[in-house]
């Protein structure tokens, strides 16, 4: 399973991206749901840029709700 992360920055014109759009800006893979939502706490923790996460095959995705954590929302 991949879980796509997205930043608030989009890319300058001519810049490369994400093949995601402009502000996608990193792709993991796991193995596991309960992985999936570890992801999603480190990831609120230790990279405060990046403002949601998607995983399309566990229909699933996170926003940031503070500097630290984020909360599930409806994909």
């Amino acid at each position: 399973m991949k879980l796509h992360f997205f930043d608030d920055m989009p890319a300058i014109p001519g810049e490369p991206h994400g093949p995601l759009g402009p502000t996608h800006c990193g792709t993991v893979t796991v193995d596991y749901e309960y992985q999936a939502e570890q992801m999603a706490i480190e990831v609120g923790v230790d990279h405060p840029k990046v403002v949601q996460i998607t995983c399309p095959e566990l229909g699933r995705s996170w926003k940031r709700i503070s500097s630290t954590s984020f909360e599930e929302c409806k994909s």
